[in-house]
């Protein structure tokens, strides 16, 4: 078996009717279009469990890293205000400055207004599962996908990662899927999930990714070049994660390394790999007359527009390295300005 998760997924494909015994898929479109069907069903499913048993090991620590303030601290801080807007307002009525008498606004009761602060879990825990899930999700996926690439002959001569497949591996077929529910599920926690400055661009990211990632397996077959733009965007990620962790956990300087370790490799990885050994080669292949299909210039401008949002992205990272060369420490993450943030 290849993976962990293999033996279960090949079982229950065997029952309705997928070969695994071919290590290459079926050209036939309905035996993809089944087959990847299945895949996503049982790879959202995947992602659901981890993701619920993460959510619970990643709250029991975040109890015990981020303690929140204590309720009897917060009925105190509410009944000093209440009793502050009570000496500004001694009057039930009041007139405004038009003569008229105006009605006083009725206030919550100090007890009900902090229990029920109380009983919100803190934004900064909140944040910490958020990335504490990703730092797990992105490190699963990066390991897949190496995993994946280990025995591509292929994988010395980039000039190659662009030739559509008219037949695919099965392997390749599992990791792709497994990236696809994966980015599904990820858009859908993004829309419960605290926005940030750059909701929209991340939202647009995961759009792009997913119909690049159905188009190149299911329109053109460029798998080759789909698993290597993966594995580029994805292999950076567990640092960042990582570092807003040590970031909530008021760990300053583990979250400096982490962050460094993951610019450089953010960089190096989508501003300089990224264009250079995979939009280039695309767009050489694109040179050549029996390649000149829509398609596949529309696959091309897709990868060109996640390439600008990684040049936003670097813009990002080097305003926050500016600002610690600067003397100042890694206090938040840039991105993180939240509509409700406390």
């Amino acid at each position: 078996m290849m993976y962990p998760i293999s033996k279960p997924v090949y079982f229950i494909g065997e029952k309705i009717g997928i070969n695994f015994s071919n290590p290459t898929a079926s050209p036939d479109r309905w035996y993809m279009a089944k087959s990847g069907m299945f895949f996503l069903v049982i790879f959202l499913l995947f992602w659901m469990i981890l993701h619920f048993f993460v959510h619970m090991i990643s709250s029991l620590i975040a109890k015990y890293l981020l303690p929140a303030e204590s309720c009897s601290s917060s009925v105190q801080k509410t009944d000093a205000k209440s009793m502050l807007s009570k000496v500004n307002a001694p009057g039930v009525r009041q007139r405004n400055s038009n003569g008229e008498r105006s009605k006083a606004k009725k206030e919550e009761p100090a007890c009900l207004s902090a229990s029920n602060n109380c009983n919100k879990e803190p934004l900064k825990r909140v944040k910490f599962n958020v990335a504490f899930w990703k730092a797990v999700n992105y490190s699963f996926l990066v390991f897949v996908g190496l995993k994946t690439l280990r025995s591509a002959d292929w994988l010395p001569n980039y000039h190659e990662y662009a030739i559509p497949l008219p037949l695919i591996e099965i392997k390749t077929t599992i990791y792709y899927h497994l990236a696809i529910a994966s980015y599904l599920y990820g858009f859908f926690c993004l829309l419960v999930e605290p926005h940030l400055k750059d909701f929209m661009i991340m939202v647009s990211h995961h759009l792009v990714t997913l119909l690049l990632l159905i188009g190149s397996y299911y329109l053109l077959g460029s798998v080759r070049i789909g698993m290597v733009v993966m594995i580029l965007h994805d292999i950076c990620d567990p640092f960042m994660e990582i570092a807003k962790l040590c970031l909530y956990a008021d760990l300053h300087l583990p979250a400096n390394v982490f962050f460094v370790s993951f610019a450089l490799i953010f960089i190096v990885s989508r501003c300089v790999i990224y264009p250079t050994f995979v939009i280039h080669p695309l767009f050489i292949l694109l040179q050549s007359e029996e390649n000149q299909m829509m398609i596949a210039y529309a696959h091309l401008l897709m990868l060109c527009i996640i390439f600008v949002m990684d040049v936003y992205w670097t813009f990002l990272i080097l305003k926050m390295i500016v600002a610690q060369l600067t003397g100042k420490s890694l206090k938040r993450d840039i991105r993180e300005e939240v509509d409700n943030e406390d």
